[in-house]
């Protein structure tokens, strides 16, 4: 079960994956990848700039250098020196500049900002002597070769203002074929440590090919971005077809080719959860197929499951847009209707019964529906509310509960799972959880029914019966517990314990100097399935020492409809061990005469039912004078069982019939009070002990 459920949970969590998911992380990545190339031609953009203007600042400082070498060390001494070149020297500055032909607007600037001496054109922003362009950029290097402003901030500032302006009308009048932008900037370089410094014009020059690698780079990174979001749309498409058809393929019955259990648990779970959160009435339906097996043996298992497509087929059509319908298992299909109430649903799953494919009427097969109703007031006895928590299995369950209630009534279409079908389902599971338990603390315990000799009132035997006497459930009789181990199987393990008890207490009673009868216990059919059966019984009555006479095997009539010979084989070795064998029931199936043609029986049981009923008429009496007629020509002993008259008693005296079992003579009692009260008065008039 613990599996089953992590399965469910796997598939839950495949089911609802959703494509808006895989398409929100596409745009996340794509975007992110975006602004990774966004901001990588950003940076190189400014990197090309800060170059070309690197350019310019490597320039002044060249120029500097050599003012520095042609002015004596004696003119330039230090910032505190008021130095003005002469006309000799201003001429051998130009001359040292003009070498080079890069210098053409420059000037030389003193600590406190007034000129010394320039050359070319200046156009200042204000009257005065204090160095400031108009509407220009002036730049330097530090120690550290990084390229700031006149206010020693970083410069990329400026040149992020000279990118924005890079198409403004302003510089477009500059523009070549071969320039794109010019724009003038005046570095700054000191003059040896003296604090004047060398300004000059420089030119900010973009050209088509900086543009073309710009936009080749920018190219380049769009198109890896957009290849990426190509694969990655694509693999996101085939995620999707790869998903839609393993969710197909999961969905899908192998049988009907339609929906599957698989299907009808994950959907109705969603559905079902939606109906109770909205106060509506639903069913989950149990629809089985009887007969199945049958058709598939005269017609075969391919003609079987076409048959089972086809049903799948008519079912699918008697359902609206929010049912559903699902093959379950075998001959079982799994249905959620939608209805106002019990009665509307009643009547449309009769109007289903008849909505089935030709092919079922032509081989009268039906349809037997099992039903679990969720009203809008009670669910399994409580009240349903929107936070109530319901497990679609656990519903189905219900539903399979309330059709195996009527699964050997064929003639009932339907049936409601009600509290006691619960409350049945509650007490088996709480028989499995303790009979193991039970049995080995041995709470069976063994009750004996005397068995009386009509002609005599003596005790002529006895039969063993169990009950329970268990701590938590309390006295729990028989019929409570017997079908649900003949059920599961467990009823061999009781068997074993009731034959190994009354062996013990034979052997008690025997070494006490009692006067024993034989008694009978009763063996399971479930247990003549084993080749080695007699064996067995054998074996755990030698454990005793029990002489095997006193140990009478008791079967039912339905052994018969099993193993025919492996039956036969196992009396025949029985008898041969010493054990009596009887058959219970006679007279309650319908093969009894053929029972009694070959299975070598030592004792009949008549049924009870023949000794009950409002008219014991003369017909009935004509019946069981001839059943212990043809017993007594089989060499049989005859019990009857169930006898409560005193009538009774007579006729069956006046019959020949053996022994007497019943309310009459004694009901059944401990092993412990039919030792004190029966045997001890095993001489004594049985009348007074009734």
């Amino acid at each position: 079960m613990a599996n089953h459920k992590h399965n469910h949970k796997k598939l839950k969590k495949l089911s609802r994956k959703r494509i808006g998911t895989s398409i929100f992380l596409i745009v996340l990545a794509g975007t992110l990848v975006a602004s990774i190339v966004v901001v990588f031609l950003s940076f190189f953009a400014m990197y090309m700039l800060e170059n070309k203007i690197s350019d310019g600042v490597q320039l002044a400082a060249y120029g500097a250098e050599e003012i520095r070498e042609v002015l004596p060390d004696e003119e330039i001494a230090g910032e505190d020196t008021e130095w003005r070149p002469d006309t000799d020297t201003e001429a051998a500055i130009a001359k040292v500049l003009a070498r080079s032909g890069e210098f053409t607007d420059w000037v030389i600037l003193a600590p406190d900002g007034t000129e010394v001496m320039h050359e070319g054109n200046l156009t200042y922003a204000s009257e005065g002597t204090v160095f400031d362009l108009a509407g220009e950029y002036s730049v330097y290097a530090d120690q550290d070769m990084d390229i700031l402003d006149e206010n020693g901030e970083s410069v990329r500032r400026m040149l992020a203002l000279a990118w924005k302006s890079l198409w403004a009308d302003d510089y477009r009048d500059g523009w070549s074929e071969e320039t794109m932008l010019q724009q003038d900037y005046w570095p700054v370089a000191a003059i040896g440590e003296s604090g004047y410094q060398f300004v000059m014009r420089a030119k900010l020059v973009i050209r088509r090919k900086d543009l073309f690698y710009a936009g080749l780079i920018a190219f380049v990174s769009l198109t890896a971005v957009f290849v990426v979001m190509i694969f990655m749309l694509l693999n996101l498409i085939f995620s999707i077809r790869t998903q839609r058809r393993i969710t197909r393929l999961l969905y899908t019955d192998t049988t009907t080719c339609g929906r599957n259990w698989t299907f009808f648990c994950l959907q109705g779970q969603r559905v079902l959860n939606r109906r109770i959160r909205g106060g509506t009435a639903c069913a989950v339906v149990d629809v089985h197929l009887q007969k199945y097996q049958n058709y598939c043996a005269c017609n075969g298992i391919r003609n079987g499951e076409c048959l089972l497509e086809d049903l799948h087929e008519a079912l699918g059509s008697c359902i609206g847009k929010k049912e559903l319908c699902a093959h379950y298992n075998g001959a079982d299909f799994a249905m959620f209707l939608s209805c106002r109430d019990g009665q509307e649903l009643a009547e449309r799953v009769q109007r289903i019964a008849v909505s089935v494919p030709a092919v079922l009427q032509q081989n009268r097969l039906r349809l037997q529906f099992g039903i679990a109703y969720l009203s809008t007031q009670t669910q399994n006895g409580e009240k349903v509310t929107k936070k109530t928590k319901t497990d679609i299995i656990s519903v189905f369950n219900n539903a399979l509960a309330a059709r195996a209630s009527i699964a050997d009534k064929p003639d009932v279409p339907y049936a409601f799972f009600d509290e006691s079908l619960l409350e049945q389902q509650r007490w088996e599971e709480f028989v499995e959880d303790h009979m193991e338990e039970a049995l080995l603390r041995e709470e069976f315990v063994v009750y004996l029914q005397p068995k009386y000799d009509p002609s005599n009132d003596q005790l002529a035997g006895a039969e063993a019966l169990v009950r329970w006497n268990s701590p938590i459930a309390g006295f729990v009789a028989p019929y409570k517990f017997i079908p649900i181990f003949e059920k599961n199987g467990f009823i061999t393990k009781l068997d074993d314990y009731m034959i190994s008890h009354v062996a013990a207490l034979q052997a008690q009673w025997i070494a006490r100097g009692k006067q024993v009868v034989p008694v009978s216990v009763n063996v399971s059919r479930a247990h003549f399935g084993d080749p080695d059966l007699a064996e067995h019984i054998r074996d755990l009555v030698d454990t005793y020492k029990t002489p095997h006479e006193y140990i009478e095997i008791e079967l039912t009539e339905s052994a018969f409809f099993d193993d025919k010979q492996l039956l036969l084989a196992t009396v025949h070795r029985l008898k041969e061990y010493g054990f009596d064998i009887s058959m219970d029931d006679f007279g309650a199936g319908y093969s009894s005469l053929n029972s009694l043609k070959d299975l070598p029986l030592d004792v009949l049981k008549l049924d009870a039912e023949f000794f009950r009923g409002e008219n014991e008429s003369e017909r009935g009496e004509i019946v069981v004078s001839e059943a212990i007629r043809l017993a007594k020509s089989l060499h049989m002993r005859i019990v009857a069982e169930g006898v409560e008259k005193e009538n009774q008693v007579a006729f069956l005296a006046r019959q020949g019939c053996d022994m007497i079992q019943g309310y009459y003579y004694a009901k059944p009692m401990p092993a412990s009070e039919f030792e004190t009260t029966r045997m001890a008065d095993t001489g004594s008039d049985a009348s007074d002990n009734r």
